[in-house]
């Protein structure tokens, strides 16, 4: 797997002559997907107070990231696939609509009703039971998305596999 993380106009000419392999864009989307996880933690660590959570948070969903990514590839059929960033990104699509409306309608729920999950009787520090429930839904969130395009990916590979064999 050969990744260029600064050379763009190499990264160009290798695209034109065709010297990307499924590995090596693999290896570049997999470069790109975690710079947006710590531009994304990034944004909130530059906002005090930063909690050891918040921090273990990063570490759990770069971990999803990259173990999600590479079950995707492989389910896609690894480097001998084909166009798995195409593949990734059209069925990526549906699969975040999906749970981007999901979470909008739980974030509704909780906001109307909060002592739902967080009851202050319960709890004797409600705020840190809340920061708790943000890490968990964050990595169910992040884990589910990768389990849903996995399936998509595996299943669409399968098919495919069944017309080239005449089944």
């Amino acid at each position: 797997m050969k990744i260029r993380a600064w050379n763009t106009r190499g990264v160009a000419r290798d695209i034109a002559a065709g010297r990307i392999s499924q590995a090596d864009a693999f290896g570049h989307f997999v470069g790109l997907s975690l710079l947006w996880v710590v531009n994304g933690y990034l944004a909130i660590f530059v906002t005090p107070p930063i909690e050891w959570l918040l921090l273990y948070e990063f570490f759990v969903v770069a971990a999803i990231t990259i173990v999600g990514l590479r079950a995707c590839f492989l389910a896609n059929g690894g480097n001998e696939g084909k166009d798995f960033l195409l593949r990734f990104i059209c069925i990526s699509f549906p699969v975040e609509v999906k749970l981007f409306l999901l979470s909008w309608v739980l974030i509704a729920a909780i906001y109307a009703h909060p002592e739902m999950l967080v009851d202050p009787a319960v709890f004797s520090d409600p705020e840190r039971a809340w920061t708790l429930l943000t890490f968990l839904w964050v990595a169910a969130f992040t884990g589910a998305f990768y389990w849903r395009v996995w399936h998509h990916l595996q299943w669409q590979h399968g098919a495919q596999q069944n017309v080239e064999i005449g089944v």
